[in-house]
């Protein structure tokens, strides 16, 4: 691992050892279980999960959720959190 592989993994270490005290914690959680189907039912078809490539996200984000996860995302760490929790 080269130095900025560690200090990268440093960072993300400290980022989520600190998950609870960031702002827009919340939020981030919700849209991304919301995406992903978790928060609402599940695909309405069951044939649907059998197909070869499986569905990542569930439903669309509107103009004003984009604009709340922009704004959320401005703070460098959040983007590290919405990362490894599977947002991209």
């Amino acid at each position: 691992m080269n130095e900025q592989d560690r200090i990268h993994e440093e960072k993300l270490a400290s980022i989520m050892a600190n998950a609870e005290s960031l702002k827009g914690k919340e939020y981030i959680d919700y849209l991304l279980a919301f995406l992903k189907g978790r928060k609402e039912e599940a695909p309405a078809d069951a044939s649907k999960q059998k197909q070869k490539r499986k569905q990542i996200c569930f439903h669309d984000l509107t103009t004003e959720e984009c604009k709340k996860l922009t704004k959320t995302l401005a703070d460098e760490n959040m983007v590290y959190y919405f990362n490894v929790h599977g947002g991209l």
